[in-house]
């Protein structure tokens, strides 16, 4: 884990994510990169990078005093002691914020982005939408979301949410390394619900053979009952106090998201635990 990339509005919502990618950083030497976007609802929306010509016919003097303003903020912010003894980049971006983040990703060849959510649900939801979740759907790279304040940030027990199928082979290599990392127990979990159901026998078989063939250490297998995959895997993860849920997504687009929905995006935005989602191309 090289690069961590952190996106910052200066809210307290990016601020927890900052904790816990700084404790990260710090205990796998890593490079932060912290990363702020500057949303323009004009047209001439660019992406730029580190110092802004200000005399540009693309940019306003309101745009190019927000600009200053905003770095100002971050001289601030890299202040504080949770910085220390850490490698830091700063970027200030113009663009779309979940496109510009993913964008940045793949420009930083990094390895993970931390970042924080609000955990909206329902019509709020449906209005305002999310940049954590389009983040999640489009990263080059895994994604952790933050919901509330972790400064302990701590990794004893991680609920591996589970299909048993191939496309889960690069998340659990990567939940993998952490388990080493940091000593973790992986609960592997299935969750069971009314219009996706196979019995407990033959599922707990199932997972004893699955786990066999990863050649899994530390683990439990699970099998939980709910309304929906979503529910169980945040009631599951409550069960055992885990400390993080970690799960694929395909990163479904356009009406085949819209028939399909995504499990990975609702546990995000309704999870009080920490979500580590990694997308895979759709099958």
């Amino acid at each position: 884990m090289r690069k961590i990339l952190v996106p910052t509005d200066f809210t307290d919502l990016s601020y927890n994510a900052i904790q816990v990618a700084t404790t990260m950083a710090k205990s796998n030497a890593s490079e932060l990169t912290l990363l702020h976007v500057i949303e323009l609802s004009s047209h001439h929306s660019l992406n730029i990078e580190g110092e802004i010509l200000k005399d540009s016919t693309f940019l306003n003097v309101f745009t190019v005093e927000l600009i200053d303003k905003m770095k100002e903020r971050m001289a601030e912010l890299l202040q504080d002691p949770i910085f220390e003894n850490l490698t830091v980049k700063t970027l200030f971006k113009i663009g779309k914020p979940s496109r510009t983040i993913t964008d940045t990703a793949k420009e930083e060849g990094s390895d993970l982005i931390v970042m924080g959510t609000m955990g909206s649900s329902g019509l709020q939801e449906l209005l305002v939408g999310s940049n954590t979740e389009r983040v999640v759907r489009n990263a080059p790279c895994p994604v952790l979301s933050i919901n509330q304040s972790t400064r302990e940030f701590q990794l004893e027990n991680i609920v591996l949410a589970t299909t048993m199928d191939k496309w889960e082979a690069k998340i659990i290599d990567y939940i993998r390394q952490l388990q080493h990392k940091y000593g973790s127990t992986i609960h592997l979990v299935w969750v069971n619900t009314m219009n996706n159901f196979q019995t407990d026998t033959i599922t707990r078989e199932r997972l004893k053979n699955y786990a066999g063939e990863l050649q899994l250490e530390n683990y439990t297998l699970n099998v939980f009952n709910d309304t929906s995959e979503e529910e169980g895997l945040i009631n599951f993860a409550k069960s055992i106090d885990a400390d993080l849920i970690a799960m694929n997504t395909h990163g479904f687009k356009g009406l085949s998201r819209l028939l399909a929905g995504s499990i990975a995006e609702n546990v995000v935005n309704q999870a009080s635990f920490p979500v580590l989602t990694m997308t895979n191309p759709t099958p």
